[in-house]
């Protein structure tokens, strides 16, 4: 994954430092349950978040127009008041097998770098963006976070987490779900829903939902932010 899911980091350092002078004080996690939910330093400001919070306040504003544009003939609205009337269904099933339906139903659609999509190194797209177009990691969470929510999960139950893949050297960003006293991890990268204390790949850089975002690692959201400018800058100049 490219450090594309960085990107919001690079206006996040300020506020992310100070965050961090309470991170000193915060028990250590075990190795192996890094995704689980813990007394990471907390902040309630998204101000900054402007792609995470633009995704969520489109796809509002996509759902209010659905009927409309389905009755035009748009097949992309079309398509979202379907799902949404599929998330219906889903509702009917229990909790657990809810998680694995949706994650199964949004690994389906294209993985599309933001690049090819948008001709931008990062954008976070809403539901109806991801159906149309495809989409890269953070897109995928996006839309099982707003697709659990539809269901009734809370926020204090889910967080999109932005991390990087030591298996693989890159960023990566994933979603998890807390359901009975454990937390799930669902993954652009398989359809398998696992607990994250066995999800041991992932080393957390922030997280994040519609009321928070917690820090977990300064020192690699610089690594990373660093990483955004030089891409940005190698790009410029191929161009």
């Amino acid at each position: 994954m490219p450090a594309a899911c960085l990107r919001p980091l690079l206006r996040l350092l300020a506020v992310a430092a100070v965050l961090a002078a309470a991170a000193a004080a915060a028990p250590a996690r075990a190795q192996g349950s890094l995704l689980v939910y813990g007394d990471e330093p907390r902040s309630t400001d998204l101000q900054r978040f402007t792609r995470w919070v633009g995704a969520l306040n489109r796809h509002a504003t996509d759902m209010m127009a659905a009927p409309e544009r389905c009755a035009k003939g748009d097949q992309g609205y079309c398509f979202l008041g379907n799902y949404d009337s599929y998330l219906g269904d889903v509702a009917a099933l229990p909790r657990r097998d809810q998680i694995t339906a949706v994650n199964s139903f949004v690994n389906q659609i294209a993985y599309v770098e933001d690049q090819q999509n948008y001709g931008i190194s990062d954008y976070w797209a809403s539901p109806l963006e991801l159906f149309r177009n495809g989409g890269d990691c953070e897109d995928f969470a996006i839309a099982k976070y707003i697709a659990f929510r539809r269901l009734g999960f809370t926020d204090d139950e889910m967080r999109l987490w932005v991390v990087r893949d030591v298996r693989r050297e890159v960023n990566h960003a994933v979603l998890t779900i807390a359901l009975d006293g454990r937390t799930y991890v669902l993954d652009s990268l398989t359809s398998e829903v696992l607990p994250a204390e066995a999800v041991t790949r992932y080393r957390p850089i922030y997280s994040i939902n519609a009321s928070a975002w917690w820090l977990h690692d300064l020192e690699l959201a610089r690594v990373a932010a660093s990483d955004n400018v030089a891409a940005d800058r190698s790009a410029s100049i191929a161009r």
